[in-house]
């Protein structure tokens, strides 16, 4: 798969595959299923928290879960699909998000 991130970074710990933080001048990305040839299956607390700039997130199917604010104060993000096979969305995940208008849930959650 291929991804791409515009205006900044996204970091990932390898021991894990999980996404841990990213640039807060991110404006749009496309997780990949792998990175390095690690597999990316959860996105961390605090990950994406204060994003402003963050319009749009693509998250792939390799994850399963998602932590608790990882989308906290991203002010410009507006809609968000979570893939089928995330399981677990974690607390306040769209704190602050004032300008969302739709999120898409995945239909396997266990855990919101």
């Amino acid at each position: 798969m291929t991804y791409a991130v515009e205006v900044g970074n996204i970091y990932y710990d390898p021991d894990t595959g999980t996404i841990t933080d990213c640039d807060t001048s991110v404006t749009s990305v496309v997780i990949p299923d792998t990175i390095n040839g690690i597999k990316i299956t959860s996105i961390g607390d605090y990950a994406f928290s204060s994003c402003e700039n963050l319009v749009n997130i693509t998250i792939p199917n390799s994850v399963t879960s998602i932590g608790d604010h990882v989308f906290e104060k991203c002010s410009n993000l507006v809609e968000l699909t979570i893939p089928d096979s995330v399981v677990n969305l974690g607390r306040c995940a769209f704190l602050e998000c004032d300008n969302i208008n739709k999120i898409i849930l995945s239909d396997n959650l266990q855990r919101i």
